[in-house]
């Protein structure tokens, strides 16, 4: 299963297949789900290390945000869209005609599964390579991404109120074929701020910029 996008070939191009199939396709192929949540870590782990070596003389918070530039939804979606990986994505029908293979959350899930494919497949070298050959460009210049919300509000709080803030989901419910979810974001067992996503990865992001203005304009009422 050969991807002009895809500069590695498997060994056990099964895993690729897996990588590439959401849970919608079919029952009686085995989806992405799993794979994502190996690559996360993966990607997360080989990042920091590049991430280190280009910049020595950073703080454990500098790494800590230029690795969430690198490493989230929206950058990860877009380096898919750019690559046309979803060309590749494995939907079911329905899901097909409604574009669900471009929506960010399938796309960067999909991206992270590959890396967690390429690491059972290769290991940890090719996973670097992996991450040279898309992630090289970046590295670099990531002082310059935009960071994701969640880490910001988080830095806020902890520099404000020395805690962490936590999300809960709240309500989630079906709508034109698809479920919507919304999260509520806490400090201190307070709810800052609610939002609604297509996913909950979306709707915490969309939550945590609304508490972070709230924070950075002073109306929270917790000074």
């Amino acid at each position: 299963m050969e991807q002009k996008w895809l500069p590695i070939s498997f060994t056990n191009p099964k895993l690729l297949e897996q990588a590439l199939t959401h849970k919608s396709y079919s029952t009686q192929v085995d989806d992405y789900e799993k794979l994502e949540l190996l690559g996360d870590s993966v990607l997360n782990l080989v990042i920091l290390e590049k991430l280190m070596k280009a910049f020595p003389n950073d703080s454990e918070g500098d790494l800590s945000r230029k690795r969430a530039a690198l490493v989230n939804q929206s950058f990860l979606s877009q380096m898919a869209l750019q690559m046309g990986v979803e060309k590749s994505i494995r939907v079911g029908t329905p899901e097909k005609k409604m574009g669900m293979q471009k929506r960010p959350s399938i796309l960067a899930a999909v991206l992270e599964a590959v890396f967690g494919a390429v690491y059972i497949d290769q290991g940890f070298d090719s996973v670097r390579f992996l991450v040279d050959a898309w992630f090289g460009p970046f590295i670099n210049s990531a002082n310059t991404l935009s960071f994701d919300f969640k880490t910001q509000l988080q830095e806020k709080a902890q520099e404000l109120f020395k805690v962490t803030p936590s999300y809960r989901l709240l309500a989630s419910k079906a709508q034109r074929g698809r479920t919507l979810f919304q999260v509520g974001v806490f400090l201190r067992e307070r709810c800052l701020a609610k939002a609604v996503g297509s996913n909950k990865k979306e709707a915490e992001q969309k939550a945590a910029k609304k508490a972070l203005a709230m924070l950075k304009e002073n109306k929270t009422g917790l000074l």
